[in-house]
């Protein structure tokens, strides 16, 4: 039948005209933004390839000066020998000094004052180079800076291989020109590896000279030299850090746009070129245009087919309205067989329009019965009359706000009105018209449900995670256990062959001490040979340095000895560190002596951030289990090492004895402990350490060991200050039938 429209609804009508013209302004804001979007993202995008380009020069940049310093430290070397032992001898003695497989990858040559090539490790090297520009440089010029002179890539005739010649002046006794010593590598040497994870298929990475020219290029993973730089870049402007700004450059060997960053090498007149490819580096950008492209067309047919919809939404909603009363009739009756107790509340207000009270409008049989107060008496009666009470009075500021803000209202609430026998009551209050309607259901069971279930659930969780801590303590335990006891073979099986080096190396020095006494006697029988023998040896006795050599054999056998000693040393404490040799049960044993060897397996944790100072007092024999106590010592030592900072700290280490009882303390000058962490230091997992770290067992097993010893752990630590821990052990322990039993374990 035909939908007769009220005033308002032909209001609606009208107003249904514009929502066309509403949907195409939404198109057009949409693709106006899509535009721009795709603009920033395209700035946000060359900004990262920007930001990943200096990145990545100033990182070849470092690697090009280790290169270099590398390359001039090895000409140093060759120079200073050739100064000291003469220029022939130079390659012999690096050789005679196992020296030279340094640099064997290089080629080397020691050319005199006339460029005559004296020595070279090169099979094809030139005998002579006189002629070259680096020989008339470098002989020529009176003032050389003490950097490597270096000239540009070329082909070797004879080997057919692209080579860079590095070289450095050689000066006489009296600081003359007496030669050059040479390096000649192959240009990939300054260039790295640089793979494509990091520069693209298509990127650029060089060294060049202040000049425009590359030393050596990488350009799309192939290898080019003498090439000349971008004029993009050979133009672009230098900052106080030798860096250029970031720009965009074509590559002339190429002919490819990129993303140009460049550094100069720090010490030497270079320039470390890094560059990444536009339309490589754009993929991304590009995928990302064409999915925002997408994105807006979607968008776009969204709105034309939401403006539709709205269109004939609106369309429906005055049909709908016709609907809503009966729809309001069947609520109604729903009500009234529902299980929630349900009011129709009316509004009291004052003279203002203000919120003063509300009055039963309405109400089902549950209503009734919840409140126990009879239909015809709740209906009609006000909700402060009937129910007077605080509890009434809050449940008025509730329907007020919903009043007020238009907003339904959906709570739990304790109940403590008595008149009601419900201990939880679900409370929802929604707006009809200018009424309340509030339906109110009990609750109570439910609630005594989830309560029941959460105190369960509680317990669970508790006993879950008393038994993942107790594994957690386990599986670190047999860790230890299991690391103690390969310490312990390992230590085993150096120690013998420890044993017969040493007893060997006595022999040799015995050896040693007996070829030295038949050669001072050959020297006392050298009169009596001829002179043209006596020369000989003596010049074979200067060539082999005999009194250096005697010399530094006395010393090389007392080093040795001493290296070897430590060795014994090291792997004893390992051994007295894991006690594997001794049943792993109570004995009594010196606490100085399991500290010592404890602190010689920690050494290289501790030696670099702090000095450790001993003040052992005097301390009877303590019974207990070695290899824990040791334990404990370590993760109180190491800990105290890790609190210490940047600056050098200081660990000390106190014992001493109070009648029956032991005790040591740990001290350090670190970082302090926190108030608020003091108290949870000893709890499982609980670490100050970042992630990775640290596991948080180690003070709770520290204090588990304690515990089972009977003994005491206390801690007092101020931030900024330091820490101190105190351990404290009975002399003698309880009767061997208690000591499963559960001792005593304290923290302050």
């Amino acid at each position: 039948m035909p939908l007769t429209l009220r005033p308002l609804d032909k209001l609606s009508h009208l107003s249904l005209q514009f929502i066309p013209m509403v949907g195409l302004l939404l198109v057009g804001l949409l693709w106006v933004g899509t535009d721009n979007l795709i603009k920033i993202e395209r700035q946000g995008f060359e900004r990262q390839i920007h930001a990943s380009s200096a990145q990545i020069a100033q990182v070849y940049e470092a690697h090009v000066s280790r290169s270099i310093r590398e390359i001039d430290v090895i000409l140093d070397m060759l120079r200073y020998v050739c100064e000291t032992k003469g220029l022939t001898q130079a390659l012999p003695e690096l050789q005679a000094r196992e020296l030279f497989v340094q640099f064997s990858v290089f080629g080397i040559m020691v050319v005199d004052s006339q460029g005559v090539v004296l020595d070279s490790n090169r099979t094809h090297a030139p005998k002579v180079v006189r002629d070259e520009p680096y020989f008339r440089h470098l002989s020529e010029a009176r003032i050389v800076p003490d950097t490597p002179y270096f000239t540009k890539a070329r082909v070797n005739p004879n080997t057919q291989e692209v080579e860079l010649v590095f070289a450095k002046k050689i000066h006489g006794p009296n600081q003359e020109f007496a030669g050059l010593v040479l390096l000649i590598a192959h240009p990939a040497h300054l260039i790295g590896g640089y793979e494509e994870a990091q520069l693209g298929q298509s990127g650029l990475v060089g060294v060049a000279d202040q000049n425009g020219m590359y030393l050596a290029v990488s350009v799309s993973n192939q290898l080019l030299w003498n090439e000349p730089i971008s004029k993009h870049l050979k133009d672009a402007s230098w900052d106080a850090n030798g860096r250029t700004k970031a720009i965009m450059g074509v590559t002339p060997s190429d002919q490819k746009t990129r993303y140009l960053s460049a550094r100069r090498v720090k010490d030497f007149p270079l320039v470390a070129v890094v560059g990444l490819s536009q339309a490589e580096q754009l993929l991304n950008f590009e995928q990302a245009r064409h999915t925002r492209l997408w994105q807006a067309g979607f968008a776009s047919v969204f709105l034309v087919v939401g403006t539709v919809l709205i269109y004939a939404f609106a369309v429906q909603l005055a049909r709908s309205r016709v609907r809503a009363r009966k729809a309001q009739d069947a609520y109604h009756a729903a009500a009234k067989i529902g299980l929630d107790a349900c009011l129709l509340l009316d509004v009291v207000t004052d003279e203002q329009g203000a919120t003063l009270d509300f009055r039963v409008a309405d109400a089902n049989e549950q209503a009734a019965t919840l409140t126990g107060i009879a239909l015809t008496k709740l209906v009609g009666g006000r909700l402060s009359v009937l129910l007077p009470g605080e509890p009434t009075q809050q449940t008025i500021e509730a329907l007020r706000r919903v009043v007020e803000s238009r907003q339904p209202l959906d709570a739990e609430w304790r109940n403590t009105t008595p008149e009601i026998q419900a201990r939880w009551l679900q409370v929802q209050a929604v707006m009809v018209s200018d009424s309340v309607m509030m339906a109110v259901r009990d609750i109570s069971e439910r609630k005594q449900a989830e309560a029941d279930l959460q105190q369960h659930n509680a317990d669970l969780s508790a006993l879950n995670d008393k038994l993942t801590q107790a594994h957690e303590q386990l599986v670190q335990s047999e860790k230890l256990a299991s690391i103690g006891l390969l310490a312990a073979g390992v230590a085993h099986e150096i120690n013998n062959p420890v044993g017969f080096v040493l007893s060997n190396f006595g022999s040799l020095e015995k050896y040693l001490t007996n070829l030295f006494e038949l050669i001072e006697a050959y020297q006392r029988a050298e009169p009596s040979l001829s002179p043209q023998v006596a020369q000989e040896l003596a010049t074979l006795r200067a060539r082999i340095e005999l009194d250096y050599l005697k010399e530094d054999l006395s010393a090389l056998m007392q080093e040795t000895k001493d290296g070897i000693g430590r060795i014994r040393r090291i792997v004893q404490d390992l051994k007295n560190f894991s006690h594997v040799d001794d049943a792993q049960d109570w004995q009594l044993v010196d606490l100085h002596e399991g500290i010592d060897s404890t602190l010689n397996i920690v050494n290289n944790e501790i030696k670099y951030k702090a000095d450790v100072i001993k003040a052992y007092g005097q301390m009877s024999r303590v019974q207990c289990v070695p290899s824990e106590i040791n334990q404990v010592i370590m993760n109180l030592t190491v800990n105290a090492a890790h609190a210490i900072g940047a600056e050098r700290g200081r660990i000390t280490i106190r014992t001493g004895q109070d009648g029956e009882m032991a005790w040591f303390e740990i001290e350090d000058t670190g970082c302090g402990i926190t108030p608020e962490n003091l108290n949870r230091v000893f709890d499982p997992f609980f670490t100050t350490k970042p992630v990775g770290k640290g596991t948080g067992l180690g003070l709770s097993l520290s204090y588990g060991i304690v515990h089972k010893h009977h003994g005491q752990i206390t801690i007092k630590s101020e931030v900024g200050k330091g820490t101190t821990f105190r351990v404290t052990l009975p002399i003698e322990q309880p009767d061997q039938s208690d000591l499963s039993q559960e001792g005593e374990a304290t923290h302050a």
